[in-house]
């Protein structure tokens, strides 16, 4: 699942719903019960097949050089693990110049000033915008300052990635609920927007998130070659403190 598509948020009402552990209900508006085309519903069984963990269904749709590319944020293109008050490196979301500045095991103390407990993460602002570090290098214990900037990043995940991900992305839920809000096509491509919701225990909050994904499906096969999310309003916002 993609990192911005984190489920925010707790509505008690509706837990009645859920009364089957991970069953996925798809509801379509009456428009669309009788208006989705073969090509779109395929999509909408892919998206069923996706959040339900049925890898071997998902993994038969997908094309061998399938590529799904996350919606793109801004970013210190960085993860990182927090200990004792600072932040470690642990791997960089995209090949970029921040890995000239910073490597894996680096120790972040402080972001433009404040000690790592004081800052709001994740960093926001806009792209290009310089952020002051203090940071001790991998093996030195000397504190030194260096300067990053933001950038727009967009990660992206090979077939065995993808899988993992509805693998392990199931394993966490304890029942959810996908409603198509609406679905285009045009020739090879279909638009989908969807609403996502789930709860971890029977009866613990429910959490939920709204997306945008351009599928993109290969000619000959059908397979399905690409799924690009979405810029959003969400993302434009982030970048304002």
């Amino acid at each position: 699942m993609p990192p911005e598509q984190e489920a925010t948020g707790s509505n008690p009402v509706g837990r009645t719903v859920y009364k089957l552990m991970k069953h996925l209900h798809i509801l379509f508006f009456i428009s669309m019960i009788y208006g989705a085309t073969k090509k779109e519903q395929l999509i909408i069984d892919f998206l069923e097949a996706r959040y339900s963990g049925n890898s071997i269904l998902v993994k038969s749709m997908l094309a061998d050089d399938f590529i799904y590319q996350h919606t793109p944020y801004s970013g210190l293109n960085i993860t990182t693990s927090y200990s004792n008050g600072s932040l470690t490196v642990t791997g960089f979301i995209s090949d970029d110049s921040v890995s000239n500045k910073l490597q894996i095991g680096d120790i972040i103390h402080e972001i433009n000033g404040k000690t790592i407990p004081q800052v709001q993460l994740p960093i926001r602002g806009p792209v290009g915008e310089a952020n002051q570090l203090i940071i001790t290098r991998v093996g030195d214990s000397t504190f030194t300052t260096d300067t990053l900037e933001l950038q727009l990043i967009q990660y992206n995940q090979n077939t065995e990635s993808f899988i993992n991900d509805i693998i392990a992305y199931n394993q966490e839920w304890y029942n959810f609920h996908l409603e198509i809000i609406n679905i285009l096509s045009r020739k090879n491509q279909i638009m989908i927007h969807y609403h996502w919701e789930g709860s971890k225990t029977e009866e613990g909050p429910v959490f939920h998130f709204y997306a945008m994904e351009l599928i993109q499906r290969e000619k000959n096969t059908g397979l399905i070659k690409r799924i690009e999310g979405l810029w959003s309003e969400k993302q434009f916002r982030d970048q304002f403190r």
